[in-house]
């Protein structure tokens, strides 16, 4: 049994994703006011965030440790990129909640999460995760993933949403597990940032897990991919209940699925004018945006030399 302590959530973002985050603090808002919320900066580049923490109720978490986790990603990811700032959310291992859920910013809450405080803190288990199997993403196919399998019971779990404990790992942990990463990081999937290493830490360091829908059966997938239906004073999928929803691959716009839970939310505040607005603008931006894709493709099709066959 875990010991009780401040129980919250966490979430890394920067104004570059305040498209994601009104949604999020709005739909986060409407079912849990008062629930503890620390944004951890993805970087500087937070004005826009700051001028709205007052109105949403939530605290930047400014650990010294950020730019150490930035280090931490470029050894483990070979690459010195602004990606390696997603490293940040490690620092929730050591941060001021005991208890606490991590959610991605392109997550819309659906209803009160005390419910996943609740298994949580009265299970033995230190990390629960939401959607697993997704071997691609984390780790890439031959024996290295076979290893991880057999020897440490790897589940290959999306890292955009989790609940653990304060202390899972600490700072020297990350260090040492990323000097171990760094030698294997050809085995990581690559079009993943920090997922791959994620599930590496959970898996090598042992930690005891388990799926969400396992702990709580009657909870569907959160993956936004799949329609969700309002019954029963709730949201479901294929008949199950959610708790929120991930857009986890998918980016906002008019062919986003489930678009209007997004709007619900995105638009909430804004005065019919504003409204309207909106969603003319995101309707020019993806028509632009598709074109451009068609024209650049189009282009490379002409540049390209023509195959001469030998006679």
């Amino acid at each position: 049994m875990k010991t009780l302590g401040q129980v919250g959530i966490y979430c890394l973002a920067n104004d570059q994703v305040l498209e994601w985050m009104i949604p999020f603090l709005e739909s986060l808002r409407a079912y849990e006011p008062e629930c503890p919320l620390y944004v951890i900066p993805f970087n500087d580049n937070i004005s826009q965030l700051s001028k709205i923490s007052q109105k949403y109720n939530f605290n930047f978490y400014r650990d010294i440790n950020l730019e150490l986790l930035d280090g931490v990603g470029a050894k483990v990811r070979g690459i010195d990129d602004i990606h390696n700032h997603r490293f940040r959310i490690f620092s929730i291992f050591w941060g001021p909640l005991e208890h606490f859920i991590f959610l991605d910013s392109d997550i819309i809450v659906l209803d009160s999460l005390q419910e996943l405080f609740r298994t949580y803190i009265n299970s033995e288990v230190e990390f629960m995760y939401y959607y697993r199997g997704i071997f691609d993403q984390v780790y890439k196919e031959g024996e290295f993933r076979d290893k991880m399998i057999r020897e440490y019971r790897a589940n290959g779990f999306n890292a955009g949403s989790f609940i653990s404990s304060r202390g899972a790992f600490s700072l020297d942990d990350i260090q040492e597990l990323a000097e171990q990463a760094a030698t294997i990081r050809q085995h990581f999937a690559d079009h993943c940032i920090v997922q791959p290493f994620v599930n590496y830490c959970v898996d090598i360091k042992g930690l005891k897990t388990q799926a969400i829908t396992e702990a709580i059966p009657d909870l569907g997938s959160e993956w936004a991919k799949f329609k969700i239906e309002f019954a029963d004073n709730t949201h479901k999928v294929n008949g199950k209940r959610i708790l929120y929803t991930h857009w986890a691959g998918f980016g906002h716009g008019p062919n986003m699925p489930n678009r209007d839970l997004f709007l619900k939310y995105r638009l909430k505040n804004l005065s019919w004018p504003w409204r309207w607005q909106y969603v003319i603008r995101d309707h020019l931006t993806t028509i632009f945006r598709t074109w451009k894709s068609r024209l650049s493709k189009k282009i490379k099709g002409l540049s390209r030399k023509p195959e001469i066959k030998p006679l």
